[in-house]
């Protein structure tokens, strides 16, 4: 009973979410990454520290109603990466005002495996193709998949639809452990369409797989600053396109960031003209 509930519940606050979401395009600017009201996108504007594989400051990257709730957007060769896991080499990026579209190229140079993420923007959000010359390498058969993670202050508690079927984000991090490498993550969903947060108008995000299926991963369960995770995995014995998403974002045309007001942190003299910075 409390599925079909549930189901009902979302979609009809689902409905009355929709109604926020004006159709929009994002822009490419001058400071190269996809903006429009409340929504930028960011295309390897960022690279991970060098330090933990894990950073979370790289790949394509969503910046939703003023808060950084999406990262990392990439090839990775596990479903839930934690801090000594491979990361890519970074091999160059171009902006192509023209085309108003960002792409980089990466490698994995260990498997001879070069690849390139193009992201073109469309109305609220971006399609992302990721495209390689050669096949996957079969080191990487079953193990190369574009990641990208979703902030878990942001979703915890939330609902999340795949293909229609809801599900709701754990707030605590729950299933199957990993023991030293024997047990991969179990996905919480699966589905060619997943909308994390569909009855929130500042949190809800669709992506759609255009072939592959994706699933959804509780990163949580391996490691303590853990992210959720949307993952679809690479296919084997194909060049050419490889994976292409439609990502996109509830957005408002109307809305403004909250003001930030700086001040002096250590007070003022008495004969001290107090000026604020807004």
């Amino acid at each position: 009973m409390l599925k079909p509930l549930l189901a009902v519940a979302i979609a009809g606050a689902f409905a009355t979410a929709s109604t926020i979401t004006l159709a929009a395009t994002p822009k490419l600017n001058d400071k190269q990454y996809f903006s429009q009201p409340s929504l930028d996108v960011v295309v390897f504007s960022n690279w991970y520290n060098g330090l933990f594989g894990d950073s979370k400051i790289s790949g394509v990257e969503l910046i939703h109603f003023g808060e950084r709730t999406a990262t990392n957007g990439d090839v990775r060769l596990s479903a839930t990466p934690e801090q000594w896991d491979p990361i890519p080499t970074f091999v160059e990026r171009k902006v192509d005002q023209a085309s108003g579209t960002i792409s980089a190229t990466l490698a994995y140079p260990e498997y001879d495996f070069t690849y390139t993420i193009t992201a073109r923007p469309i109305n609220n959000g971006v399609e992302i193709t990721l495209s390689s010359p050669n096949p996957l390498p079969p080191a990487l058969e079953g193990k190369a998949g574009f990641n990208m993670e979703f902030l878990p202050a942001t979703y915890m508690e939330t609902s999340f639809l795949a293909d229609g079927k809801p599900g709701s984000f754990p707030l605590y991090p729950t299933g199957v452990k990993e023991i030293i490498g024997e047990h991969e993550p179990q996905p919480l969903a699966t589905g060619q369409h997943l909308v994390l947060a569909p009855e929130s108008p500042q949190k809800r995000v669709s992506i759609k797989s255009e072939s592959l299926p994706l699933a959804l991963y509780d990163g949580r369960a391996k490691a303590q600053n853990g992210w959720y995770v949307v993952r679809g995995l690479l296919p084997a014995g194909k060049s050419g396109t490889l994976a292409k998403w439609q990502l996109t974002a509830s957005t408002d045309d109307n809305w403004l960031r909250a003001p930030v007001i700086g001040h002096s942190q250590v007070g003022y003299l008495p004969q001290q003209t107090k000026r604020a910075v807004i």
